[in-house]
């Protein structure tokens, strides 16, 4: 790859700066007092967009606040260490974020699911982290000049997809297998229960076991 920490990857890859990948975009918002408003937020460890509560817009104050649109890749600059980072849906079409919630597209370069995955995978999180300095928490803001100068493996945007899919895929049979364990275990919490009930109503007889 020609960069250290990435070690070796396909010929035909290429290595990118993150900033040939997401351009950042704002939509300033003209708050009225009383208008009503719903902020979004972005949870850490890629669990995605959240809703806030309504606020008319007296409440926001002078807080900086932008809309948001269907397919943004919107991070939370204070726990983007934790990968706090996520793309927004149609569910979010029409809400807003303050200025901690930074928005980008994509360029025709990424597959924008290629680039979400990325940003959450392990080495994702690394870029996140080293360009957010500071001892924990809100001290631990990134410095987002830095981390778009990061360079990351791009493979074609056919192979991108055909990855994507692969993933979301083993994502999907190894969510089924979750649910099914969780399933399993509740199952044997209710025959123990029932046992339990059996034994102390004397309906088996447990002064062999």
């Amino acid at each position: 790859s020609g960069v250290a920490w990435l070690g070796e990857v396909p010929r035909h890859w290429e290595v990118k700066r993150l900033r040939r990948l997401m351009i950042r975009v704002q939509r300033p918002v003209s708050v009225r007092p009383d208008a009503e408003y719903q902020e979004i937020g972005i949870r850490s460890w890629g669990k995605g967009v959240f809703h806030k509560d309504p606020l008319r817009g007296a409440l926001l104050e002078e807080k900086s606040v932008f809309y948001v649109e269907p397919g943004d890749l919107v991070l939370n600059i204070v726990f983007a260490w934790e990968g706090a980072v996520a793309v927004v849906s149609e569910a979010e079409s029409g809400m807003i974020a303050s200025h901690r919630f930074p928005t980008f597209r994509h360029t025709e370069e990424v597959d924008l699911d290629y680039l979400l995955l990325f940003l959450q995978s392990e080495q994702g999180r690394a870029f996140m982290a080293i360009n957010s300095p500071g001892a924990a928490g809100r001290n631990k803001t990134i410095r987002l000049g830095q981390f778009l100068s990061e360079q990351v493996p791009i493979p074609p945007l056919d192979e991108q997809r055909k990855i994507v899919r692969a993933f979301r895929t083993f994502e999907g049979q190894l969510e089924a297998l979750i649910e099914e364990t969780r399933n399993a275990m509740e199952r044997l919490k209710e025959c123990r229960t029932a046992l339990i009930s059996a034994a102390v109503t004397g309906k088996v007889d447990v002064r062999g076991a």
